[in-house]
Protein backbone atom coordinates (compact mmCIF):
# COMPACT_ATOMS: atom_id res chain seq x y z
CA UNK A 1 0.00 0.00 0.00
CA UNK A 2 1.31 3.43 -0.98
CA UNK A 3 1.32 6.85 0.79
CA UNK A 4 0.59 10.27 -1.16
CA UNK A 5 2.53 11.74 1.91
CA UNK A 6 6.45 12.68 1.09
CA UNK A 7 9.00 10.70 2.21
CA UNK A 8 10.16 12.21 6.34
CA UNK A 9 12.48 12.31 8.25
CA UNK A 10 12.01 12.35 11.68
CA UNK A 11 13.82 12.12 15.36
CA UNK A 12 11.30 10.38 17.64
CA UNK A 13 10.78 11.91 21.36
CA UNK A 14 9.56 10.73 24.51
CA UNK A 15 7.33 12.88 26.87
CA UNK A 16 5.71 11.35 29.94
CA UNK A 17 5.54 8.14 28.12
CA UNK A 18 4.33 9.75 24.74
CA UNK A 19 6.36 9.53 21.64
CA UNK A 20 6.45 12.34 18.94
CA UNK A 21 8.61 13.11 16.25
CA UNK A 22 9.81 16.09 15.36
CA UNK A 23 11.21 17.08 12.03
CA UNK A 24 14.68 16.07 11.49
CA UNK A 25 15.32 19.31 9.69
CA UNK A 26 13.77 21.57 12.40
CA UNK A 27 16.33 20.52 14.89
CA UNK A 28 19.41 21.68 15.45
CA UNK A 29 20.89 20.78 18.50
CA UNK A 30 19.69 18.47 21.46
CA UNK A 31 20.70 19.46 24.41
CA UNK A 32 20.96 17.58 28.19
CA UNK A 33 18.57 19.10 31.14
CA UNK A 34 18.59 23.01 31.32
CA UNK A 35 17.28 25.09 34.06
CA UNK A 36 14.53 27.28 32.28
CA UNK A 37 13.16 30.68 33.83
CA UNK A 38 9.12 30.90 34.08
CA UNK A 39 8.18 34.01 32.79
CA UNK A 40 5.39 36.57 34.42
CA UNK A 41 2.11 36.54 32.38
CA UNK A 42 3.73 34.46 29.64
CA UNK A 43 1.03 32.24 27.46
CA UNK A 44 0.55 28.48 28.89
CA UNK A 45 1.98 26.66 25.21
CA UNK A 46 5.61 29.06 26.11
CA UNK A 47 5.71 29.30 30.05
CA UNK A 48 9.48 30.41 30.01
CA UNK A 49 12.95 31.07 28.65
CA UNK A 50 16.54 28.75 28.75
CA UNK A 51 19.82 30.01 27.71
CA UNK A 52 21.11 28.39 24.23
CA UNK A 53 24.10 30.04 22.65
CA UNK A 54 24.04 33.35 24.80
CA UNK A 55 20.38 34.03 24.02
CA UNK A 56 16.84 33.50 25.54
CA UNK A 57 14.99 30.64 23.44
CA UNK A 58 11.09 30.08 24.33
CA UNK A 59 10.40 26.82 26.26
CA UNK A 60 7.29 24.94 24.10
CA UNK A 61 5.13 22.91 27.14
CA UNK A 62 3.85 19.89 25.21
CA UNK A 63 1.18 19.32 27.83
CA UNK A 64 -0.63 22.45 26.20
CA UNK A 65 -1.02 20.19 22.89
CA UNK A 66 -0.89 16.75 24.58
CA UNK A 67 -3.31 16.28 27.51
CA UNK A 68 -1.53 12.99 28.21
CA UNK A 69 1.92 14.93 28.77
CA UNK A 70 2.46 15.99 32.56
CA UNK A 71 2.98 20.12 32.50
CA UNK A 72 6.65 21.70 32.79
CA UNK A 73 7.99 22.48 36.01
CA UNK A 74 11.04 24.52 36.23
CA UNK A 75 12.20 23.12 39.11
CA UNK A 76 12.27 19.52 37.42
CA UNK A 77 13.96 20.36 34.05
CA UNK A 78 13.44 17.21 31.65
CA UNK A 79 16.83 15.34 30.71
CA UNK A 80 16.73 16.52 27.00
CA UNK A 81 16.22 19.81 25.21
CA UNK A 82 15.48 19.78 21.53
CA UNK A 83 16.11 23.08 20.42
CA UNK A 84 14.17 23.85 16.83
CA UNK A 85 14.75 26.44 14.13
CA UNK A 86 12.35 27.46 11.80
CA UNK A 87 11.03 31.26 10.20
CA UNK A 88 13.30 32.96 12.49
CA UNK A 89 11.97 31.53 15.47
CA UNK A 90 13.92 29.43 18.15
CA UNK A 91 12.04 27.10 20.71
CA UNK A 92 13.75 24.90 23.07
CA UNK A 93 11.13 21.43 23.40
CA UNK A 94 11.82 19.43 26.53
CA UNK A 95 11.08 15.55 26.51
CA UNK A 96 12.72 13.29 28.57
CA UNK A 97 14.36 11.28 25.33
CA UNK A 98 15.10 11.40 21.88
CA UNK A 99 16.12 8.48 19.59
CA UNK A 100 18.25 9.28 16.35
CA UNK A 101 16.61 10.41 13.55
CA UNK A 102 14.84 8.51 11.01
CA UNK A 103 13.61 8.29 7.28
CA UNK A 104 10.12 7.49 6.88
CA UNK A 105 8.79 6.48 3.65
CA UNK A 106 5.58 5.33 2.10
CA UNK A 107 2.81 3.50 4.49
CA UNK A 108 4.57 4.45 7.76
CA UNK A 109 3.25 8.22 7.08
CA UNK A 110 -0.42 8.40 7.59
CA UNK A 111 -2.67 11.44 8.12
CA UNK A 112 -3.29 12.33 11.78
CA UNK A 113 -6.32 11.17 13.94
CA UNK A 114 -8.10 12.64 16.34
CA UNK A 115 -7.22 15.74 18.49
CA UNK A 116 -3.75 15.96 17.74
CA UNK A 117 -4.49 16.57 14.01
CA UNK A 118 -4.87 20.22 15.60
CA UNK A 119 -0.95 20.52 15.85
CA UNK A 120 0.19 17.60 13.58
CA UNK A 121 -0.31 17.17 9.78
CA UNK A 122 0.86 13.42 10.02
CA UNK A 123 1.42 10.55 12.14
CA UNK A 124 4.34 8.17 11.35
CA UNK A 125 4.83 4.20 12.45
CA UNK A 126 7.79 3.86 14.82
CA UNK A 127 9.27 1.11 15.84
CA UNK A 128 8.01 3.01 19.79
CA UNK A 129 4.52 2.74 18.34
CA UNK A 130 2.37 4.87 16.60
CA UNK A 131 4.08 9.09 17.06
CA UNK A 132 2.18 12.25 16.19
CA UNK A 133 4.57 14.64 14.09
CA UNK A 134 4.68 17.42 15.67
CA UNK A 135 3.97 20.57 12.96
CA UNK A 136 6.34 23.42 14.53
CA UNK A 137 6.15 25.27 11.64
CA UNK A 138 2.03 25.50 12.27
CA UNK A 139 2.58 26.38 15.71
CA UNK A 140 5.13 29.38 15.13
CA UNK A 141 2.16 30.55 12.50
CA UNK A 142 -0.99 30.72 14.97
CA UNK A 143 1.71 32.64 17.16
CA UNK A 144 2.52 35.17 14.99
CA UNK A 145 -1.27 35.55 14.14
CA UNK A 146 -1.85 35.79 17.67
CA UNK A 147 1.16 38.82 17.72
CA UNK A 148 3.98 37.06 19.80
CA UNK A 149 7.12 38.12 19.27
CA UNK A 150 8.57 35.04 19.99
Amino acid sequence: MSSTHDDLTVMPCRVSGVWLALRAHDVVEVTGAMVWARLPRARPELPGVLPWRGRAVAVLDLSTLIPEIAPLDPAAPRPRNAICALDGCTVAVPVEAVREARACSGDRITPARGARAAYAASEVRLDEGVAPVLDLGALVERWARRGGDE
